[in-house]
C-alpha cells in the first residue's frame, strides 16, 4: 500500500453497546465530545425534519422501516402494555395525538423511544452533549426482552432528535 499505511486500519467498526457500558448500565457519561466519538468511530448525524415527529425520522433513518409502520407498531405496543405505559406517565390521548398532529411537547413523546425499542426489539443508544463541559452522556434504552436484535444510535439536542450513522 502506497505510503506504508495498512488498510485494515481503514475498515469501519460501529461501536457496540459493549463499547459504550456495561451489561446493566442505563446511562454512562465519557470525557469525549460528541463529534470526536463520531469521527473515532466513522459515525455522522443525518438531520431528522424539525416538525415533531424527528424521533420518528430518525428511527426510519436508522431501521430502514417507514414512518407509517413506526407508527402502527408505537400504537401497537402501548395498546399491548398498556398498563406499565400508562404507570410511566404515558396518556393514551396525548400519544394519539402527537402521532397524528406531530405535537412533540407533549410529556408521553418523551417515552416513545422506550416504546419504539421495546417494539421493534432494537436497543436505542441516544448520545448528547453532556452539561459537564467536554463529556458526552449515553442513555442507554434496552427493550423489555434484553434480547435486543441490534443496537442504533440517536442524536438527542434539546428536544430534537437526528439519526447517526456510518459515514461509509
Amino acid at each position: 500500500v502506497a505510503g506504508g499505511t495498512d488498510m485494515s486500519s481503514a475498515l469501519i467498526s460501529i461501536p457496540t453497546i459493549q463499547d459504550i457500558c456495561s451489561v446493566d448500565e442505563e446511562y454512562v457519561r465519557k470525557p469525549i465530545l460528541p463529534a470526536d466519538f463520531f469521527s473515532r468511530n466513522q459515525l455522522k448525524i443525518s438531520h431528522s425534519r424539525s416538525d415533531g415527529h424527528c424521533i420518528l425520522y430518525s428511527f426510519s433513518t436508522t431501521t430502514g422501516l417507514c414512518v407509517e409502520e413506526i407508527k402502527q407498531r408505537i400504537v401497537d405496543e402501548f395498546l399491548l402494555n398498556r398498563f406499565a405505559y400508562e404507570g410511566f406517565g404515558v396518556n393514551e390521548d396525548d400519544l394519539y395525538r402527537y402521532l397524528a398532529c406531530n405535537q412533540f411537547q407533549l410529556q408521553s413523546v418523551d417515552n416513545v423511544v422506550n416504546i419504539l425499542a421495546n417494539s421493534s426489539n432494537i436497543t436505542v443508544i441516544v448520545v448528547e452533549e453532556s452539561e459537564q463541559r467536554g463529556y458526552t452522556d449515553f442513555k442507554i434504552i434496552r427493550p423489555q426482552s434484553r434480547l435486543s436484535e441490534r443496537t442504533i444510535f440517536l442524536y438527542r439536542r434539546a428536544a430534537h432528535y437526528d439519526a447517526i450513522v456510518s459515514t461509509e
